[in-house]
Parts: C-alpha cells; structure tokens; sequence
C-alpha cells in the first residue's frame, strides 16, 4: 500500500511538471517532436502501471495512470489541418478576402437578426456564419466576382480528430459518418470522397409561413471532423466549379489510414444546381 501511495504521489508530481512543460512548448515543437514525446509519456506510465498493487490501491493507481494519458494525448495533440490550405485560389477576375458581416445581407437580403421572432432557414445559416466569426477557430472567406458573392465556412472539429484519432476500429465508421444535419438536402456531386449537397430554396420560418432563400446554398462534411457551408449569389455553375476545386485532401491526410477507407472518387458531378 505504501508503495503504490508513494507512486501516486510521484504520478502528480510528474504530471505537473509534464503538464507546465508542454503548455510552454505546445506551440513550438513540429508533429514529429509532438509525437516522440507522446511516445516517452506513455513508456513512462508504462512503467508507473507495472509497479500497481492489487485491490483498491491498484485500481487508483490504473485510474491515475489512465487519466494521465488522456491528459497527455490531449495536450499534445495536433490536427495536422490547416483549414486555408482547403480553399482554392481565385480564378481570373475573382477576388477573395474575409467575410464581413455586411457580406449577410449582400448575398442573402437579410441582415443578421439573432430574434426568435425572425428565425427561419436563412437566419439559421447566418447565426451559423456569426458564430464561426466569433469562433477564432473557423474560417470564413469571400470570393467576389463581376457576377456576384460566394460566402464559404469552414469548421474543423478538434474534439472529433482527437477521437478519430484513439478510436478502436469498430468505432471508426461512426466518427466517419456525417451527422443527420450535415446529410439533407439534395446530392449534387462528391469532390474526393466529400458529398456535396444543396439545400432547398423553399422552406418554413418559426411561424409556419413559407420562406423563400433567393440564394444558393450548399452544405458539406467530411465525416464528423470537417463540416462545410456555401451560400452565393453567383451562378451555380460557377459556385460548383470553385466548390469542385476544394482541397479535401488537406483534411484527409490528417486521419488516420482506418478513416480513408471511405475515400472516394474526385469531383464526380451528377446534377448542375440545386433543385427546390
């Protein structure tokens, strides 16, 4: 009993100053150096577990050593994505530049309006765009051509990568699987394995009357990891076209080899716009 107290206690001591080193240097050392020491962490409590007694003192020990690890997985953890590398560049007599909150009512008619009173499908996009403003985490841009605005919204899950990446094989699928929201709609095309989906023009507000979105709006999500938003006034030809060229390899290279398994073909286009 003494000694697995005496392990405790050196356990905490261990985490403390791993805990303090690594909030300092987290931000300075590449995936490679991230990754051996994640790897000299858990030989370290490799070794702490092996010396665990039995009973009630055994199983605090395993209860420490277990969260130390996840404590450790956590802080070292990198998404190895940036999301600008998924965004193309400008075609010819395109300009791209960060979203503003003017760009709201320029592509959709309305302005933001955070009101139960005025909720319905388009406020419910814009709330989303507000938000991934206020994010720091997210990543808005506009590109802007003779012919009008493509508004587009990247969102990157960490909590979802950092799964991905400790999850058994029998949990993979799931993590793989876009949720509910991210696959209505109608399909349009896949862009290297990532569905592509436009959402319907006609819809009902809060109060049960129709609503009618005068702009084009398309969702995507690579899995649980990446979700996607497009809304434009510009052609569907040419919102496909930018849209086609996204880089989905930026996030794919990122997951695991279990989670590219469902990777598919690039840019297969089966329909030209959405349909109400």
């Amino acid at each position: 009993m003494r000694r697995v107290i005496v392990g405790l206690v050196s356990l905490c001591g261990l985490l403390m100053v791993l805990g303090a080193g690594f909030m300092i240097v987290d931000k300075a050392i590449d995936q490679d150096r991230r990754d051996n020491a994640r790897a000299a962490i858990e030989d370290t409590l490799d070794q702490y577990e092996d010396t665990r007694g039995k009973g009630r003192a055994g199983r605090l020990m395993r209860r420490a050593v277990e969260g130390m690890r996840g404590l450790g997985r956590g802080m070292l953890f990198k998404t190895g994505v940036d999301l600008a590398q998924v965004l193309p560049n400008a075609d010819d007599g395109w300009s791209v530049r960060a979203y503003d909150a003017a760009d709201a009512q320029r592509i959709t008619g309305q302005p933001h309006a955070p009101s139960s009173i005025y909720q319905n499908a388009t406020q419910s996009v814009l709330a989303r765009f507000a938000a991934a403003q206020d994010s720091g985490t997210d990543l808005l841009r506009v590109y802007e051509g003779a012919e009008g605005l493509i508004a587009i919204r990247l969102e990157l899950s960490k909590p979802d990568m950092r799964a991905l990446d400790r999850a058994r094989p029998n949990e993979v699928a799931a993590l793989m699987t876009p949720e509910a929201r991210d696959r209505g709609g109608k399909f349009l095309m896949s862009v290297d394995g990532v569905d592509i989906r436009g959402e319907p023009s006609l819809s009902q507000d809060i109060n049960g009357q129709p609503h009618k979105a005068d702009y084009l709006h398309l969702r995507f999500a690579l899995g649980r990891v990446m979700r996607g938003e497009v809304i434009a006034t510009a052609p569907p030809q040419d919102v496909l076209a930018l849209v086609q060229r996204l880089n989905m390899a930026e996030v794919w290279n990122a997951l695991p080899q279990e989670a590219r398994a469902g990777r598919g073909q690039n840019a297969s286009i089966v329909v030209s716009a959405p349909q109400d």
